[in-house]
Order: C-alpha cells, then sequence, then structure tokens
C-alpha cells in the first residue's frame, strides 16, 4: 500500500509538472476554433537515420506494435472504440509484452493491460486517463500526457495488470481530459541537440532564465509514441548566451522526439 502511495504521488507531480508546460488561449495568436500544429513546432532533433519514423496523423499500425497483441473481432478487425464527445479513440485494446515505460523503472512486464489511444481532436491532448470498466467491476486505467492532435499512442495499465478472460473491449470506456491550444518548442529562444549521449541546451537570447524544462517522448515502430508518459530534461539557472548538458537514462537517437519546451523567465 505505501509503494502504491508513493506511485501515485509520483503520477500527480509529473501530471502537474506537465500541465504547466502547455500554454494557454490568451498567449496563443491562433484564433481558429480548431487547432493544428503547424509544420516544424514538433520538432525531431535527433536527425539520425532510423527505420521507425516519429509518429504522424495516418493512424497507429496496431499489428506491427513491437510488444503489443491486439484483440480482434470475428472478422479479424483489431477492436475500438470512439468515446463520444471527446477527442479520445482508442484505435485497439489488448496485451503488451516488453518493459514498463509509464513510471520510468522500464521493469519487464508480461501480458499487461495496454491500449491504443488516437488523438482525433484539433488541439494537443495536454493530460487524459482513459478507464476501461469491465461487468464485474474490475476498472483498467491508462493515463496519458502531450499527445499531438492526430497522433497515436501506445499506454500501458498504470498498475500492470493483466488481462483476464473478458475481452478488453466488452467493457465501458470512459475519459476525462485535457487539451491545450499548442505545444511550443521555443526554438527562437533556445537550442535543443543531442550528441549520442547527452542533451545539449542553447540560451540563444541575452536573457537569463530561471529554468528551462524539455518534454519528450518515445517512438516506436507502428507509428505510435511509446508509453502515455512524457519525459522531463530539466536544466536550472540557464544564462544568457550560454550551453548547458543533460544526461538522459530515456533519451534515443532516432527514438525519441522533442513535443515542447517550457521557460521559467
Amino acid at each position: 500500500m505505501k509503494f502504491r502511495l508513493t506511485a501515485i504521488i509520483l503520477c500527480i507531480l509529473l501530471v502537474l509538472s506537465t500541465f504547466a508546460g502547455c500554454k494557454g488561449a490568451q498567449s496563443d495568436n491562433n484564433t481558429a476554433d480548431t487547432y493544428t500544429i503547424p509544420s516544424g513546432a514538433v520538432t525531431d532533433i535527433t536527425n539520425i537515420d532510423s527505420s521507425v519514423s516519429t509518429p504522424d496523423e495516418s493512424g497507429a499500425d496496431v499489428n506491427n506494435i513491437e510488444g503489443f497483441t491486439p484483440e480482434l473481432f470475428s472478422n479479424g478487425e483489431a477492436a475500438q472504440v470512439a468515446i463520444l464527445d471527446t477527442p479520445v479513440m482508442v484505435e485497439a485494446m489488448g496485451s503488451y509484452t516488453g518493459r514498463f515505460v509509464e513510471d520510468g523503472s522500464d521493469e519487464a512486464v508480461e501480458n499487461i493491460c495496454a491500449v491504443v489511444v488516437k488523438n482525433i481532436g484539433g488541439k494537443p491532448l495536454q493530460y487524459a486517463t482513459i478507464t476501461l470498466t469491465a461487468q464485474d467491476s474490475t476498472q483498467y486505467t491508462f493515463v496519458l500526457s502531450t499527445l499531438p492532435a492526430g497522433c497515436s499512442a501506445l499506454v500501458l495499465e498504470t498498475e500492470k495488470k493483466v488481462c483476464g478472460d473478458t475481452p478488453l473491449y466488452e467493457c465501458e470506456a470512459s475519459v476525462d481530459y485535457t487539451e491545450c491550444e499548442q505545444l511550443y518548442t521555443e526554438d527562437d529562444r533556445v537550442k535543443v541537440t543531442f550528441d549520442g549521449e547527452l542533451l545539449h541546451l542553447e540560451n540563444l537570447t541575452d536573457t537569463d532564465f530561471r529554468a528551462v524544462y524539455v518534454r519528450y517522448k518515445n517512438y516506436t515502430a507502428g507509428n505510435v509514441y511509446l508509453g502515455g508518459i512524457t519525459y522531463n530534461a530539466s536544466f536550472d539557472n540557464v544564462a544568457a548566451n550560454s550551453i548547458y548538458e543533460y544526461e538522459s537514462a530515456h533519451f534515443y537517437p532516432g527514438g525519441s522526439q522533442v513535443l515542447m519546451v517550457q521557460i521559467i523567465e
């Protein structure tokens, strides 16, 4: 129980940190009712050839996501559900064997529940909690953050629950979510690069920053982000026209994408 409470507290802190990184409508120059992230705003900084491309709006290839086995309807199609009146679609649901990425531990897991979530709205999903409730009242919970419009993520069950005898597609689906107007990379004020070992942050301005937070997600085959988790590289006391380094255990060449940069002045 003590471990579970600690994990819940860590999740809350991560969510609050992620919330702070989205700018609201009052700071957005785009006045349209819906918003699609413009080309270049979501930046792949690795510049390394890879057989896996960064996720786009074409949807997940659920049969080619490493470690994921989708549940299938009798016609052979992957089970999916759109949650009405929300920007959330569950493109597939099933089981996952591999690294548990949601808490950063990368612990090996086997046959735990997982869903592929697509943001079908016009704005980035800042945060979402998807709950699947079985007829016996068993609940499966999936938490994600920082999902660009049109993109998909493989999200693992938060408590590593193993799939039961009842198919997940027979569960009742619900979601709590928050959108934001835009994901900013602040590339006119800072430059983020990666040398294969370290993240480098360069302050391009004549202004000192109290902190800079670089938010990134990992991606994998199947046109999906791997996990609902958004990683954070934190740089404190960033002086004007200076360069800083950050060692991250989760940033990979050709497998990580910076989605958002937050500057605290």
